[in-house]
């Protein structure tokens, strides 16, 4: 009976004290509040040195109090509590004014405050649960619900990597997890621990903080769970046995509650215990500690890893603006949270060509290709081979195959450049190596492959591969003595070591070969354009054919885009390298002043490797995969050819294959003498006329004239 009257006596003098109006800022820079049962109470960090109370006493307004879990809104000067008899949880200024019940139906001793979203996590000791509170949306949010999980405790926030701790007494073993802020990736992260009650991480440290109730022991870990550390033995300290509530660290120091004696209690960083309150009354619950900081910049961290193995990676460091309790402040930092750098500028299996006249080979460096090839990347080991000739193993060069990093190759010497490398080499006939010429140079030219990693089969892709095309010159003017092509010299073609100028013949003939200069209307006109080059590696390809009188104006297509004929012609016999004979219809030339007509042709010289459509002959087929003109060397020299003049005038067309010779009346010289003879019979019969019936005026005769004007071929 007696108890119970001591017991109301201090509800109500709690009570008394909450409608004092406080006279006391609303916001302290530096205090610890903790909760008996019955009230929130509060000190100053040395209440020895400041022994009265920042904020006076918050008692419960509860029939059955039981204040337990505890967290401060510093921005909106707001106290989180619980109760843990009734299950529910308020908010409250610190001067006791504007309690607000802001959840009903979670018995919780474990909260903690999200000070830069603004939300209230909290474990619930009957489920295990863990949930988060928005005071702006007025709603709560089920992050955590597991069957595993039954009487959670102590919860602390890494606000920094957005993840959240929380222990659990009620498992065997007992256990402490972790998972991000929004309840995803939950992970234990250590074991075999008693009553994780009380919870905190240090920032600066980058640990974890837990005080055992089961074991009386102050132990932590990295953020992994990793570097598991006894701090502190309070049994060995104190020696009494102790059931330890809320835990929290600010500056080094350590602060709790302990229940079994009625303290509160300071571990200050050498080692010394301190009793900053004793015979509390009620029974002990949550502690928390607050400072009121600037919020300022802290060390960089150390540069991250490069995100690249070659080819300028970029590495980042970041630095916080935080406070070191994690309770809120003021913030005072400018400049950038994050810096980066550029890192393994190196390129990726950077390679050099070296060749000569009867070999070819490529160096790798070494360095770039064994940096594909760690645990931190792909662990895949690096296979060099020239395109198509994978299984080729001269055409291959593998990682482990040491004579491959050999300084020469065939009297080709490593370049200077590639101080550490393996190389790929072959004959310049084999392993798929491509030899040409320009004008200037003998061309090696080869697709190189680099993967690493295999294929285990056609439905399991694990490989990776980069491409090169790599290409080496070689010149090939008599000058340069060691430049000569042996080949040639064997052969007695040593006169293609000089550059040749390309060389064409353009004509045209009737039907059946025979040269003309004057054609009748209907007549076929066959044109034959020869390439006259002595280079065997070249074709010539017809772009575009015309005829015209003057060069520009009135010029009519025969040919284009190559193969697009204009009706009436047609091709004598399928183009070849050096030769292409086509036939026209003669018909008149339109617009032309003069009826004299000639035919020119815009050829393009390629390379017979060259498989880029203006370098294919009309009509031919390549039943090779066709490469990408853009990773071809171009030869691609234009060529404009011209044939003679020739004529074309009226007349009854000739049968075909019996086609006329031109004679003296054909052409303009026939049209001339026509007409003077026609006048001679004109005047003499005038004369005759008049003689036979004197002078009677003659009638007038109507001769025909024919005016020869060509029309521009189609």
């Amino acid at each position: 009976m007696a108890s119970k009257l001591i017991y109301s006596a201090i509800l109500m003098t709690y009570a008394i004290i909450a409608y004092i109006p406080s006279t006391r800022s609303a916001n302290v820079a530096e205090f610890i509040m903790y909760s008996n049962g019955i009230a929130i109470n509060f000190m100053h960090l040395d209440p020895v040195a400041n022994p009265t109370p920042p904020y006076s006493a918050i008692p419960s307004i509860e029939a059955s109090p039981r204040i337990a879990g505890l967290a401060y809104d510093y921005a909106n000067n707001f106290i989180f509590y619980s109760e843990a008899v009734t299950y529910k949880i308020y908010r409250v200024h610190p001067d006791g004014s504007n309690r607000q019940l802001i959840v009903e139906n979670i018995k919780t001793f474990g909260m903690e405050w999200d000070y830069i979203n603004n939300q209230l996590y909290y474990t619930d000791r009957e489920t295990g649960q863990v949930h988060r509170y928005s005071p702006e949306s007025r709603s709560t949010e089920l992050l955590i619900d597991s069957s595993r999980f039954r009487g959670g405790w102590g919860i602390a926030l890494n606000i920094e990597e957005y993840t959240m701790y929380w222990g659990d007494d009620d498992v065997n073993p007992e256990l402490i997890s972790k998972a991000s802020m929004d309840g995803g990736n939950v992970t234990t992260i250590t074991s075999d621990v008693g009553w994780p009650n009380g919870m905190t991480i240090n920032l600066y440290e980058k640990r974890l903080y837990w005080i055992d109730s089961l074991t009386d022991k102050l132990e932590s870990t990295d953020l992994e769970g990793g570097d598991r550390k006894e701090v502190f033995n309070l049994i060995e300290t104190v020696a009494t046995s102790h059931n330890n509530g809320g835990f929290d660290i600010y500056n080094n120091t350590y602060y709790w509650t302990d229940t079994s004696n009625k303290w509160v209690v300071r571990l200050d960083k050498d080692g010394n215990v301190i009793k900053l309150a004793e015979n509390v009354e009620g029974t002990l619950w949550d502690l928390k500690v607050f400072a009121k900081r600037v919020f300022e910049w802290r060390e960089w961290s150390d540069w991250t890893k490069c995100d690249q193995p070659c080819d300028s990676g970029l590495q980042t460091r970041k630095r916080t603006c935080d406070d070191p309790a994690g309770l809120g402040g003021v913030f005072n930092c400018t400049g950038n949270p994050m810096e980066t750098r550029s890192c393994n500028t190196d390129a990726c299996s950077t390679f050099e060509v070296a060749c000569d006249d009867t070999h070819m080979a490529v160096w790798f460096n070494k360095i770039a290709l064994d940096e594909r090839d760690n645990g931190d990347y792909n662990n895949r080991t690096w296979q060099i081979y020239f395109e198509g000739q994978r299984d080729d193993s001269s055409c291959t060069t593998y990682h482990w195959d040491a004579t491959r990093k050999a300084e020469n190759y065939e009297g080709l010497s490593n370049p200077e450049t590639m101080n550490s490398s393996f190389f790929l080499g072959a004959p310049i006939n084999n392993c798929g190596i491509n030899r040409f010429a320009d004008d200037k140079h003998i061309i090696y030219n080869a697709t190189v492959i680099v993967t690493y990693g295999q294929n285990p089969n056609d439905f399991i892709h694990r490989e990776e591969y980069d491409k090169y095309n790599v290409m080496c010159l070689r010149n090939r003017t008599v000058e340069q003595k060691d430049s000569l092509s042996v080949q040639y010299r064997e052969t007695g073609l040593d006169a293609k070591n000089d550059t040749e100028e390309l060389s064409f013949t353009f004509g045209h003939t009737d039907i059946n070969g025979e040269s003309q200069s004057v054609y009748h209307l209907g007549d076929y006109i066959k044109f034959n354009m020869t390439s006259k080059t002595k280079r065997t590696e070249v074709k010539a390809v017809i772009q575009r054919c015309w005829t015209t009188s003057d060069g520009s104006a009135n010029s009519y297509n025969l040919i284009e885009n190559r193969c697009k004929m204009e009706p009436g012609t047609s091709w004598v016999a399928p183009p070849s390298d050096a030769v292409s004979v086509f036939k026209t219809e003669a018909f008149r030339y339109l617009g032309s002043s003069d009826n004299n007509i000639y035919a020119e042709c815009l050829v393009r010289v390629c390379l017979d490797t060259q498989k880029s459509d203006e370098c294919k002959l009309c009509g031919s087929s390549d039943g090779r995969r066709r490469r990408n003109a853009e990773n071809e060397t171009n030869f691609g020299q234009m060529v404009l050819v011209k044939t003679p003049t020739f004529y074309i005038i009226g007349g009854e067309a000739p049968t075909q294959g019996k086609q006329k010779t031109s004679n003296v009346l054909s052409g303009t010289n026939g049209v001339i003498l026509i007409i003077v003879l026609a006048f001679l019979v004109f005047v003499i019969s005038v004369a005759v006329i008049k003689k036979l019936f004197f002078n009677k005026k003659a009638p007038s005769v109507d001769v025909p004239v024919v005016a020869y004007v060509n029309k521009a071929m189609a």
